[in-house]
C-alpha cells in the first residue's frame, strides 16, 4: 500500500557518544544487549490537439486508481501521460463531487478550491518529455467514488473516460517485457551465488558461508528458519551468520530480486544539511542526494534515515540527539514503470530490465548513503550508529533496507502492509488485507521472481518471519495499524511472533518490539503509544544507553495465532 504524510515523495495518508567505539565493540553491544491497484487506463487514452505541423500533436492521458478505502477516506494514485510536446513543468486539474477533498499529497503539490483541484510537479519530476509520465498519489477525504473528472494537463483537456472506484480483489496486469532486447547491463551480485562483502564496509557477514541448495518445498505454514539448506537444523548462535546467508539468497531468489553489495567507486559529501552520493560501477554512474536535518548540540550524531520524508516521529527521533537523513528512495527505483522499464538511479546502474525489485533496489540506496557517511569519517554524522523507518510502501523499503544491511542498527518499518513484515502467507488468506498478487502488480515492488509465488505463497521456501531473523540481533520496531484491514495487522502479528522466536533463540529478546494496540486509526499517524518504546530503542541501539524495551503489544482485534502457523519449535541455542 502506498500512502504518504508529507513532502518529497510522500506515499501515504506520507549521535552523540565517543566517535571511537569501533564497529566490532558495537556489534558486540548489540549481541550483548493501499488495496489492490485498480488501475484504470483513461479510455481512448490519448487526445490529439490540432497544432502546426512542425510539432507534436498536444494531449494526454491519465490513469487514476484507489488502491484501499477506509470509512470517511480513500487514497489514490494518479499517473499522467504527456502526448504532446516536451514539458518542463505540468499542472493537472481535475474535478471532483461535492464532499470529496484531497487531505494529504506526495509526489506533486496539491490545492483544491471547492470542488476544482489542481496537482502541480514537485522540483524533481516537473520534466516531461513526449510519451513520459508523471505519477503521484494522495488520501483523499470523503467517498472514494464517483471518480474524478475533467482532467487537464497544462489546461489541455485529457479526454476518454476515467476510471476509478474501490479497490478490486484483481490486481493490474504487470506491463509485459518489451519485445527489444535489453542492453546488457552490470550484474548485480547473482541470486544463489556465494555472497561477497562489500569492500571497506559491514554491509553484509556472510562471505565464504555455503549457501547451495534450494530450500524446503512447498509448506502452507511458515518454514522453519533454524533449518539449514543441508537439511540440519542450527544449535549454536554462530551458526545464524551462515543461516542468515541462506535466508538472504532465498528471500532474493523468490521474493525481492538481487540487492547489489558496494559498486566498485561510492563517492559523495556530507553536510549538516545535505549528502550527495555519486556512484560508479562497471562504466555507467549515478547519483542522487539526501537532506539531513541535525538535533541542538555537538555531534557527531547518530542518524536515521527516513524513507520519503517521513516515518518514525522525526520530532522524537531528534529530541533524543538523533540526526534525520531525509531520503527519497524514488530518485533510486522510480514507481510507476514496467518492469521491464524501471528508472531511478539503480537501474541506471544494472539496467532498466533489472529483476530487482523497488524495495532492494531503495535498500541499495539507502546503504550507499551509509558508504558516503563512512567515508566522510564521522565529521557531522557518525560511522557506526544508524537507523532506518518509514510508513506504508517506505515501511516495506525500511524493513528491506535493515534486513540486507548489518551496518542498520535499528529498522522501525510503520504499517508496511503487503511486501512489508507481514508474513505473505498470512496475507493471502487473510480478510481485506492487500493480497501478495496485488502488492506485486500494484508496483515493482517485488522483484520479477515473486511473479512464480504471488497466487502460491505456500511454495515460497522462505518468509518475512525468517527476514525478520536477517535483522536480528539488532534492534527491531515493528509498529503496525489494526485500523485498516489492507494493512493485514493479524499477518504481521504473526511476522512478529515468529520473529521473536529467532531473537529469543539468540539471547537477545528484548530487541524486538512490537505494537499494533493503538488508538488512531489513520493511516501513518504519529501514535502515543509508540512514542516511549521509540526513545527507548534510539537510546539502547544508537546512543548506547539504557536497556531495549521488548515491547509487545499487539491489538485484540488482529491477534496472531503462532500455533496455527509453524510446526517447528525454537531451539536453545550455545
Amino acid at each position: 500500500m502506498n500512502v504518504a504524510r508529507s513532502p518529497r515523495p510522500p506515499t501515504l495518508p506520507g549521535r552523540t557518544g565517543s566517535t571511537s567505539r569501533t564497529r566490532a565493540a558495537h556489534g558486540r553491544r548489540v549481541l550483548a544487549a493501499l488495496g489492490a491497484a485498480v488501475s484504470l487506463l483513461a479510455a481512448g487514452a490519448v487526445t490529439a490537439m490540432t497544432a502546426p505541423a512542425a510539432t507534436a500533436a498536444t494531449g494526454c492521458s491519465v490513469q487514476y486508481s484507489v488502491v484501499n478505502t477506509w470509512q470517511g477516506g480513500y487514497q489514490a494514485n494518479v499517473s499522467v501521460t504527456n502526448l504532446g510536446d516536451a514539458l518542463s513543468s505540468w499542472t493537472l486539474a481535475w474535478t471532483f463531487a461535492s464532499g470529496q477533498g484531497v487531505s494529504q499529497a506526495w509526489n506533486a503539490t496539491v490545492t483544491q478550491s471547492g470542488t476544482q483541484v489542481t496537482a502541480r510537479n514537485v522540483s524533481w519530476n516537473g520534466g516531461l518529455a513526449t510519451g513520459q509520465s508523471a505519477s503521484f498519489g494522495f488520501i483523499g477525504s470523503g467517498a472514494s467514488s464517483p471518480a474524478p473528472g475533467g482532467f487537464t494537463l497544462n489546461g489541455v483537456a485529457c479526454t476518454g473516460q476515467v476510471g476509478g472506484g474501490t479497490p478490486s480483489s484483481s490486481p493490474a496486469t504487470p506491463s509485459s517485457t518489451p519485445t527489444t532486447s535489453p542492453t546488457p547491463s552490470p550484474d548485480p551480485t547473482t541470486p544463489g551465488s556465494t555472497p561477497t562483502t562489500p569492500a571497506g564496509g559491514g554491509e553484509f557477514d556472510g562471505a565464504g558461508c555455503d549457501v547451495s541448495g534450494d530450500g524446503p518445498g512447498s509448506d502452507s505454514r511458515l518454514p522453519d528458519p533454524f533449518l539449514g539448506l543441508n537439511g540440519t537444523r542450527i544449535d549454536q548462535k554462530s551458526d545464524w551468520r551462515c543461516r542468515r546467508a541462506e535466508i538472504k539468497k532465498l528471500a532474493e531468489n523468490t521474493i525481492y530480486g538481487a540487492k547489489p553489495g558496494k559498486p566498485e567507486r561510492v563517492t559523495g559529501t556530507v553536510t549538516s544539511s545535505n549528502i550527495t552520493v555519486n556512484v560508479s560501477h562497471q562504466g555507467r554512474s549515478s547519483s542522487f542526494s539526501a537532506s539531513v536535518q541535525t538535533p541542538g548540540g555537538t555531534g557527531p550524531f547518530p542518524a536515521v534515515i527516513v524513507y520519503g520524508g517521513f516515518g518514525a516521529d522525526t520530532s522524537t527521533i531528534t529530541g533524543q540527539g538523533v540526526a534525520v537523513i531525509s531520503y527519497d528512495p524514488t530518485k533510486v527505483g522510480a514507481e510507476g514503470t514496467s518492469r521491464g522499464n524501471k528508472q531511478g538511479a539503480f537501474y541506471g546502474i544494472y539496467g532498466a530490465n533489472s529483476s530487482t525489485g523497488l524495495l532492494a533496489a531503495w535498500g541499495w540506496g539507502a546503504s550507499r548513503i551509509i558508504d558516503v557517511v563512512e567515508a566522510a569519517g564521522g565529521a557531522v554524522l557518525r560511522t557506526d550508529s544508524f537507523g532506518v523507518t518509514g510508513c506504508s510502501r517506505y515501511g516495506k523499503g525500511a524493513f528491506v533496507a535493515g534486513a540486507f544491511d548489518q551496518r542498520i542498527d535499528l529498522t522501525m518499518p510503520i504499517e508496511s502492509g503487503g511486501g512489508g513484515s507481514p508474513i505473505l502467507r498470512g496475507l493471502a488468506s487473510e480478510a481485506g488485507a492487500q493480497s501478495p498478487s496485488s502488492s506485486y502488480g500494484e508496483q515493482p515492488w517485488l522483484g520479477d521472481a515473486f511473479a512464480g509465488y504471488q497466487n502460491n505463497t505456500s511454495g515460497l521456501p522462505v518468509d518475512t518471519h525468517s527476514v525478520i531473523g536477517m535483522i536480528a540481533p539488532r534492534g527491531l520496531f515493528i509498529m503496525e495499524n489494526p485500523h485498516v484491514d489492507w494493512l493485514g495487522a493479524r499477518s504481521g502479528a504473526n511476522a512478529a511472533l515468529a520473529g521473536r522466536e529467532i531473537y529469543a533463540a539468540l539471547g537477545v529478546q528484548p530487541n524486538i518490539s512490537y505494537i499494533s494496540n493503538v488508538s488512531d486509526g489513520t493511516h501513518c499517524a504519529t501514535r502515543s503509544e509508540w512514542r516511549t518504546p521509540l526513545q527507548q530503542n534510539l537510546q539502547a541501539f544508537l546512543k548506547g544507553s539504557g536497556s531495549a524495551p521488548g515491547v509487545f503489544q499487539v491489538s485484540s482485534s488482529k491477534p496472531g495465532n503462532l500455533s496455527q502457523w509453524r510446526t517447528w519449535t525454537t531451539p536453545s541455542l550455545s
